[in-house]
């Protein structure tokens, strides 16, 4: 029949739901076992989210969505890689102006969505994706249960405006609070 394969070159791979998408995404390896650290620019941009230069931050290089963009438009997408299962965190190096420019959405392998708030406005600061409940920013951060191996972040436009500069995603068990010492993540 036309659709036989069995004699092909190459065998033909079945992907994941979604694994059209990150097949060709970038793979961000961990730093240490449970700990994976890498700017926001490294990620593949969806219009309208895009890079922007911005000088308060050592990487002068952040990802967001401008006030033209439009609210819920725009993602940031990459692979990373764990080398021990476990349940993770999302740290963001995020800078929030105002209440409407304070929110975005995270979630990894295609899994339940966080809408996180950062909680601090007007000035960059390290905060933990947690999802809002009953309409109020959450008070724990989200849990992530990875299994060892290759896993995608999606990182979505809320509100325009809100940029990110970097992120942590780390095994919670590790207790890691992330710090920006000149252009290095400790």
């Amino acid at each position: 029949t036309d659709n036989d394969l069995s004699k092909a070159k190459r065998p033909l791979h079945t992907l994941p739901v979604g694994g059209l998408v990150t097949a060709q995404l970038p793979v961000l390896p961990e730093r240490s076992p449970g700990l994976v650290v890498f700017e926001a620019e490294s990620l593949r941009l969806q219009s309208p989210m895009q890079s922007q230069d911005e000088t308060a931050v050592a990487s002068r290089t952040v990802i967001g969505v401008p006030l033209s963009g439009g609210r819920d438009l725009g993602a940031a997408r990459c692979r990373f890689e764990v080398s021990t299962p476990g349940d993770y965190v999302i740290w963001v190096h995020v800078f929030a102006e105002s209440s409407e420019s304070d929110s975005f959405y995270a979630s990894i392998d295609r899994g339940p969505v966080s809408l996180s708030d950062v909680a601090l406005r007007g000035r960059w600061c390290w905060d933990q994706v947690r999802n809002r409940v009953d309409g109020k920013p959450g008070k724990e951060p989200s849990t992530f249960a990875l299994s060892k191996g290759v896993h995608s972040l999606l990182i979505r436009n809320r509100e325009c405006n809100t940029r990110i500069d970097a992120i942590v995603i780390v095994r919670r068990d590790l207790s890691y609070v992330p710090v920006q010492t000149g252009p290095e993540v400790r």
